[in-house]
């Protein structure tokens, strides 16, 4: 350790580089997952949400999507019925995730790239100017805490 901030000291964060982290997040957005997905050297692992039924609370969303995808892809698909509705149920899913609290992942990165995440988490924050970003934000004040 007194190698380390004596380094750091100097201005070097490399040794930094040499200590991994992994976290692993529970109820989080698919958003989420994608934006620390975008940033440098990681590894991550994530359980699907193909085949996960959709919550009770969601289920009127769900069904909502479910009715636009078989609307739009009902015209022209040539795929056998039960394809195309797995399409469908795939593509409401999906659609339902990328705010929806549902994702679980483990995600691992270096000391030093969890400091950077912390600072970029804290910019993300100070800037977040629409609906999209303050819900963001919210999920990534526990990276801004690390």
């Amino acid at each position: 350790m007194t190698r380390i901030a004596s380094t750091i000291e100097n201005g070097h964060t490399s040794v930094m580089e040499h200590m991994y982290i992994t976290v692993l997040f529970e109820k989080t957005s698919k958003a989420f997952a994608m934006l620390l997905n975008g940033l440098q050297a990681y590894n991550t692992s994530e359980k699907s949400g193909r085949y996960t039924v959709i919550s009770e609370e969601g289920s009127s969303l769900y069904d909502k999507w479910t009715s636009i995808f078989k609307e739009l892809f009902s015209k022209d698909d040539t795929r056998p019925k039960n394809k195309l509705q797995t399409t469908i149920n795939e593509n409401a899913r999906y659609v339902l995730s990328v705010f929806n609290k549902g994702t679980t992942f483990s995600y691992t990165t270096s000391w030093r790239m969890w400091n950077y995440i912390k600072i970029y988490c804290d910019r993300f924050i100070a800037n977040a100017d629409d609906t999209y970003s303050k819900k963001l934000s919210e999920e990534l004040r526990c990276l801004s805490e690390f």
